[in-house]
């Protein structure tokens, strides 16, 4: 949800920028126009050809402000996504440990696990002693009662 938010709040000033750079090429196209009229002397021209010039350096920073801006929202948000994958995890660990312990386990292997090829880990198992739900439960104890569910975020 945190995430969502930025994510939202990065593209409205992504696109005040983008808007902002579409003006201003608006106005260098304008500029540009203004240069070329052959019905001002040339020294008119000539100074306003500068003008374009300039408005055109302009343009090139703009373009380059929104790219380092992109830039750095991705790499924000996918530091605050692995922070938050991480706090989970280490939950998710701790949750384990205390069931494991319990009961006695002396290993807890997940099934779901896949090699860095993407096959699984585990072949086959029967999962007589499957602890998801219990853990689970465990965590889902202290979450917010109205706290939506979203299947196609996990």
């Amino acid at each position: 949800s945190a995430l969502k938010e930025r994510g939202a709040e990065m593209e409205k000033e992504l696109k005040g920028l983008v808007s902002s750079f579409e003006s201003a090429k608006e106005e260098y196209q304008g500029l540009l126009e203004s240069a070329n009229d052959q019905a001002v002397s040339i020294t008119e021209r000539e100074r306003r050809k500068q003008k374009a010039e300039d408005k055109l350096k302009g343009l090139r920073e703009d373009e380059q402000t929104i790219q380092q801006f992109q830039r750095q929202a991705r790499e924000t948000i996918q530091e605050q996504q692995r922070r938050g994958r991480d706090n989970i995890l280490e939950e998710v660990k701790a949750t384990v440990t205390s069931i494991a312990k319990a009961g006695q386990f002396t290993l807890v292997i997940d099934t779901a696990a896949e090699t860095p090829n993407r096959t699984p880990v585990i072949l086959y198992s029967s999962n007589p002693d499957d602890l998801t739900a219990k853990v689970l439960s465990q965590m889902n104890a202290t979450a917010p009662p109205d706290l939506e569910t979203d299947s196609s975020d996990e």
